[in-house]
């Protein structure tokens, strides 16, 4: 159990709505958010989103792989 709770402690979701327009304005907070995590020692956070959110999430996501500030641009 200690073991669980120390891991867990260290896990990071991004969640991001739908909301048509609202999506332009989440890619914009995520690009700077993204590379913040990055810099915190966050390597892999989990994207969760829906609607326009959920395409900001598999975006953000696919390209996890790539150095922060060019995966936000």
């Amino acid at each position: 159990m200690a073991n669980q709770l120390k891991t867990s402690e260290h896990r990071v979701a991004v969640v991001v709505a739908g909301a048509g327009a609202r999506g332009g304005y989440e890619a914009g907070v995520l690009s700077v958010v993204v590379p913040r995590l990055r810099e915190a020692g966050v390597r892999a956070p989990m994207f969760i989103g829906i609607s326009a959110g959920a395409i900001n999430a598999t975006i953000f996501a696919a390209l996890s792989h790539l150095p922060p500030q060019e995966q936000a641009r």
